[in-house]
C-alpha cells in the first residue's frame, strides 16, 4: 500500500512540475518559483512526519539521531567560527556584516563536509585494502 502511495505522489508532483515547466515557458517565471516553494515545504512536512513515524517505530534510533543533529550543530558552529563577515563591503549590493557571516559560516561549513567525505572515501579504501 506504501508503494502504491508513493508512486500516486510521484507521479502527481511530476504533473505539477511539467504544469508549472509549461507555464513558465510562455514567459512568466513565477510558477516555478511558487512551486519550487511548494516543493520545499512539501519536502520538509514529509522529512518531519517520516521522521516522527520511523522514531515511534525503532525509538532506539534516537540515540543515532541525535549524534548526527550534535555532529552537524558542531560543523555549524565551527564554520560560524571561521568565518568573519568583513568582506561585506566587496559584494555589488548592500549586505549586513551577520548576513555575510552567515554566507561564510555555509561556506566553510561545506567545505568541512566536503573534505570529512573526501577523508572517509580515502579512509574506507585504505580500510578495504589493508583487510
Amino acid at each position: 500500500m506504501k508503494d502504491k502511495i508513493a508512486s500516486i505522489s510521484m507521479i502527481a508532483l511530476i504533473v505539477v512540475g511539467v504544469i508549472l515547466f509549461i507555464m513558465s515557458m510562455t514567459g512568466n517565471v513565477d510558477p516555478i518559483l511558487y512551486g519550487s516553494y511548494v516543493y520545499f515545504g512539501i519536502g520538509i512536512l514529509v522529512t518531519i512526519i517520516a521522521s516522527a513515524v520511523g522514531l515511534m517505530a525503532n525509538p532506539g534510533s534516537i540515540k543515532g539521531m541525535l549524534i548526527g543533529l550534535v555532529s552537524m550543530a558542531v560543523v555549524l558552529l565551527l564554520g560560524y567560527m571561521l568565518a568573519d563577515g568583513s568582506d561585506n563591503t566587496s559584494f555589488p549590493v548592500e549586505i549586513s556584516e551577520g548576513m555575510s557571516r552567515f554566507s561564510g559560516m555555509l561556506l566553510y561549513s561545506i567545505y568541512i563536509l566536503f573534505g570529512a567525505s573526501v577523508a572517509t572515501l580515502i579512509f574506507a579504501r585504505v580500510y578495504s585494502l589493508m583487510r
